[in-house]
């Protein structure tokens, strides 16, 4: 059992380190969650369309995908950021996270 418990630990600290401080935690065996990617808003746009970009990470051995601002405004058809958002979802070796930008 401690052998168990502490490699969840070890493999909980190895996830962690692909958060970062405007990002919610990961959990280690399941995670799904939604942060602010940025903390500037602008007021005058009004949120009307949004727009969104994943990126993929299969076993923390293999990412794929462009989850860049610029391809969810492309999504959108935003030309103006009103805020931006992060969606991440893991279970076990899989994660997949997601931008999401609103605007006009």
């Amino acid at each position: 059992m401690k052998k168990i418990l502490l490699s969840l630990v070890v493999l909980g600290m190895g996830c962690g380190a692909f958060a970062d401080e405007l990002f919610a935690p990961h959990g280690v065996l399941y995670g799904d969650t939604v942060a602010p990617y940025s903390t500037y808003f602008d007021s005058s746009v009004t949120p009307s369309k949004s727009g969104e970009a994943t990126c993929k990470s299969y076993f923390l051995l293999v990412a794929k995908g462009n989850c860049s601002i610029q391809d969810a405004m492309r999504d959108g058809d935003i030309t103006k950021i009103q805020s931006i958002d992060r969606k991440n979802k893991n279970i076990l070796f899989y994660q997949k996270s997601t931008i999401v930008v609103h605007g006009e």
